[in-house]
């Protein structure tokens, strides 16, 4: 319904999941089991780094991201903005209609203490699925994880969690998608 009404949308995780279903696309149980803590080297596709949603964000980047599910079939009208190699569809625009819905499979949202929280809920799964050697292994990760998020440095540690600290450059993409999709149509 958002999509037939034009309204200018912007989701991420099941939210693209759920904007492909609704267009005509597919998604499916990802065979490698969850993305978990940092999705590594998402890099833009030739219309990803064409796209206003990523106007400030280098070609290459890692973000905050926890997911079971992916997108398996773009529906008509779908660009695909970015990829890596464990999840073929890490950021997409969806078309249908008069609307257009912008959506990240990662979480830009996401901050150390988020990932932290979905560690411990998760634990015995990311074990059992390898992301972790033991269930210690994991709760060392959530305490490194506190610990940045309180401002003590892990960087040699958590190399990629470290840069993902900063809000403003963690968060490019939804400023990018207000900017461009919802003051501008305001401004219009």
């Amino acid at each position: 319904a958002l999509l037939e009404r034009g309204v200018p949308s912007f989701g991420s995780c099941w939210a693209a999941q759920v904007a492909v279903v609704a267009a005509g696309g597919a998604c499916a149980a990802n065979p490698r089991g969850r993305e978990f803590g940092v999705a590594r080297q998402i890099r833009l596709s030739e219309a990803g780094r064409a796209h206003p949603l990523y106007r400030g964000k280098p070609d290459c980047f890692d973000a905050f991201t926890s997911h079971a599910d992916e997108v398996t079939s773009l529906p008509r009208g779908a660009r695909l903005l970015a990829s890596n190699d464990f999840t073929r569809v890490q950021a997409v625009e969806v078309s249908h209609g008069p609307g257009r819905f912008w959506a990240v499979q990662y979480h830009p949202e996401y901050d150390p203490h988020e990932v932290a929280s979905l560690c411990r809920l998760r634990s015995r799964e990311l074990v059992a699925q390898g992301t972790f050697a033991t269930l210690a292994q994991a709760q060392r990760y959530v305490e490194d994880l506190e610990a940045l998020q309180a401002g003590d440095d892990r960087s040699e540690r958590l190399p990629a969690e470290a840069r993902l600290c900063d809000p403003i450059a963690r968060t490019v993409e939804v400023r990018n998608w207000l900017e461009h999709e919802v003051l501008r149509r305001g401004a219009a």
